[in-house]
């Protein structure tokens, strides 16, 4: 077994009641052969006239029965002793030592949970995490920040616990009482290493040319689309048919992406294609102007036109979908191409092309992505604010 198994092994101890005031818990095998064996069988008890003794017990000899199963072995009474007789139970060291580690297990189950009720199962920490528990907060500090990969990985498995077993008010309650502050500090933390995700996400994938690529990614980051709409969203669909198919059953409508608003549950169309999409054409048309992309022009007037469809087929019923939504005057938005790429010339046309659009927001990945890194920006400025003002320096 390794070091690291070593650290992170882990014995479980069922604990099973009897009555409010008594509960049963696993025999501790003291030794054993094929034919016989002696455990001590530990009850946990609530001892009114002193509560620190809250252990019973008794030895139990055990004798292998016809189903390989183990059987108390019948009881004589210490008042069948004939003058002179008594019984030596001898315990070597090595049984003894695993006798006081397993009663001192059963005597911490006491004072964490006292006498538990039902069937109760505890995983035994070994001793190295049992004295990382047992630490003070300014020598546990001491020990992470000595060992910030162990930390690191402790931090990240209670996290998924946490979120996996807790109810979300439990657990924000939990966090208000590490301190003032804490979930404010929690939650910013979480969101500056989020955006920052983003960031890196987008300096890895700049050149990715597969639309199929983008609508996946963008689907497991619709975050981003808050950063089209000041309104509150929910993304409600990908790829929503929008209807349009003649009577062969071709030519149909399939919008990238349907947001709503989730509060008047009015509802935007998204088109999206990839940053490597053209804005504008590599040549010039004349005089310095440069020519808007064919694709670029396509990309506007196909989200006009599933605008005007869902218009047409404005109740909500008449699509696949059971989500509810409003489609009075739909809001669009394209996202395209890198304006990284373009030159001052190239530029202008775009931009004063787009300007001049109604009822469709361009934006840019480059600009999408952009908005991201201003936010990481403010919470990073304000994370450091919150630091110096806390500091006692």
């Amino acid at each position: 077994m390794s070091r690291k198994d070593k650290l992170f092994s882990m014995d479980r101890i069922n604990v099973t009641s009897t009555s409010h005031m008594s509960a049963d818990a696993d025999d501790i095998e003291l030794h054993s052969n094929n034919a016989n064996r002696l455990v001590f069988r530990p009850t946990i008890v609530s001892n009114p006239n002193d509560p620190t003794a809250s252990v019973d017990g008794r030895f139990v000899w055990q004798r292998k029965g016809q189903n390989e199963t183990w059987e108390d072995s019948p009881v004589v009474g210490l008042n069948r002793l004939k003058t002179g007789e008594g019984y030596n139970l001898p315990l070597k060291a090595a049984e003894v030592k695993k006798l006081y580690a397993r009663l001192a297990d059963l005597y911490r189950i006491h004072e964490v949970a006292g006498v538990p009720s039902g069937e109760t199962s505890f995983l035994r920490l070994n001793s190295a995490l049992d004295e990382i528990n047992d630490l003070t907060e300014e020598s546990l500090t001491e020990f992470f920040n000595a060992n910030r990969t162990l930390g690191s990985s402790l931090t990240s498995r209670l996290l998924r616990w946490a979120i996996q077993t807790q109810d979300l008010p439990d657990l924000i309650t939990d966090l208000e009482r590490v301190g003032e502050g804490a979930l404010d500090k929690l939650r910013s933390a979480i969101n500056v290493g989020s955006l920052e995700n983003y960031v890196r996400f987008w300096t890895e994938n700049k050149d990715q040319s597969k639309e199929s690529f983008w609508q996946r990614e963008l689907t497991n980051r619709s975050y981003l689309f808050s950063q089209i709409y000041s309104w509150p969203f929910v993304l409600i669909s990908g790829n929503l048919y929008t209807g349009g198919k003649n009577i062969h059953n071709v030519g149909g409508g399939l919008a990238d992406f349907i947001v709503q608003n989730s509060r008047t549950k009015s509802i935007a169309i998204v088109e999206i294609k990839t940053p490597t999409t053209p804005l504008v054409v590599s040549s010039t048309y004349r005089n310095n102007v440069a020519t808007i992309s064919q694709e670029f022009s396509g990309a506007i007037s196909q989200v006009l036109s599933y605008k005007e469809q869902l218009i047409q087929k404005s109740d909500s019923r008449r699509f696949n979908t059971e989500d509810e939504f409003e489609a009075f005057d739909p809001q669009c938005a394209v996202i395209m191409g890198n304006s990284e790429s373009l030159d001052r010339t190239q530029k202008r046309t775009f931009e004063l092309f787009r300007q001049q659009l109604k009822g469709v927001e361009v934006i840019t990945f480059d600009e999408l992505f952009g908005r991201v890194k201003q936010m990481l920006s403010f919470l990073s400025e304000d994370q450091s604010s919150q630091d110096v003002e806390e500091s006692p320096w």
